[in-house]
């Protein structure tokens, strides 16, 4: 019973540990330059430009101090381009006057997610799993609405207005239709993204594989996800699992067989095992690229009559996925692998996954 105890701990330990450290931060440049600007009197910055190098957000530049809105957009735009996802945060419009109602709201910055149709796959999933993040090492309390724009030339002043009787006075049928159709588009995107419906592309050998295991060939199965071809691809399958070669450098998702017996009945048994291997050696982007891409590589292979008994994450192979530790997570489930479970109804996003519930603001 204690080793039962300890190795709930041990498997809730480390979903609390890659709640925290799959994490990319703000630099401390770019917090200390975004407080500066919030007592400023006057002001001097009218928008800051924020990307993620090397798993730290960074402020790449900032725009001098205008009432001329038009000419603010005009800067972030030219800045955005339409080749690189970027945040900008924007600084609220000093020509608005806000209602009584709305003063506090009418005080607080907006938060820009700009991600290019023609971005890469990992950068539109790290970008949106961060876009929380930036907010929260910022201030939520300091940020009003947010807006997710795929071109630049969507960044004008009327994408930021919220009124809706200034909607309908300042655009024409036309633009109103165009705005429609682009809120549409942003949340269909958006959606896509929190509900980890991205799948990337299997390559041969791994298509191959699931095959083989689906046919009895193999009882244990491995790929990889490779960052930069943006692929999963195959690293192994054998009719044998060996924990002290299985274990990677880099992140990997394995499918094992494993026959047993009830431990009380004794009854011949086959179950299936699910697992995402990540070291904590893995950088960020992998992590998110991981647990994003998890549920979507768990549905094809149901889709494909392999039903999946258990799974879960590790980044210890040989102490949580041994036959002991396997055996344990079938007659004496820990409470963090019902959130696991939850992938069959669709109701776990990769926000959640990794971060193991709501962040307090």
């Amino acid at each position: 019973e204690k080793k039962k105890q300890k190795r709930k701990k041990k498997f809730l330990f480390y979903y609390f540990k890659m709640a925290h450290s799959v994490q990319i931060p703000a630099s401390p440049e770019l917090s200390k330059q975004f407080a500066a600007e919030l007592h400023a009197s006057p002001p001097t910055k009218s928008f800051f430009h924020v990307k993620i190098v090397n798993e730290v957000l960074v402020l790449i530049s900032s725009g001098e101090y205008t009432t001329n809105m038009n000419q603010v957009y005009s800067d972030i735009q030219k800045l955005a381009g339409d080749s690189e996802p970027s945040y900008f945060i924007i600084r609220p419009d000093p020509n608005l006057k806000p209602k009584k109602d709305q003063e506090k709201e009418g005080k607080k910055w907006t938060v820009v997610m700009f991600v290019p149709d023609n971005s890469k796959v990992k950068d539109k999933m790290v970008y949106a799993a961060t876009f929380d993040t930036l907010k929260h090492d910022l201030g939520h309390n300091n940020f009003g609405r947010d807006h997710h724009f795929t071109s630049s030339s969507e960044i004008v002043a009327s994408s930021f207005v919220h009124d809706e009787k200034e909607i309908q006075l300042a655009l024409t049928e036309t633009e109103k239709l165009s705005i429609v159709e682009k809120t549409l588009e942003r949340d269909s995107y958006q959606d896509s993204i929190t509900k980890t419906r991205l799948m990337l592309p299997f390559d041969e050998g791994s298509l191959k594989a699931i095959d083989s295991f689906k046919s009895g060939e193999h009882d244990f199965i491995q790929f990889k996800l490779e960052t930069q071809q943006e692929k999963i691809v195959f690293v192994s399958a054998s009719k044998t699992r060996d924990l002290n070669t299985t274990q990677q450098s880099s992140p990997t998702f394995n499918l094992f067989r494993l026959h047993h017996q009830h431990p009380t009945t004794h009854a011949s048994q086959v179950s299936i095992f699910f697992y995402f291997s990540c070291p904590d050696t893995s950088s960020a982007k992998e992590k998110m690229m991981g647990a994003t891409v998890k549920p979507s590589i768990y549905q094809y292979l149901e889709a494909h009559g392999i039903k999946i008994t258990k799974q879960f994450d590790t980044s210890d192979e040989k102490d949580d996925a041994n036959e002991t530790a396997l055996k344990s997570l079938l007659h004496d489930t820990p409470s963090l692998l019902s959130v696991s479970e939850s992938y069959k109804k669709g109701a776990v996003t990769p926000r959640k996954l990794i971060g193991g519930g709501s962040r307090k603001k």
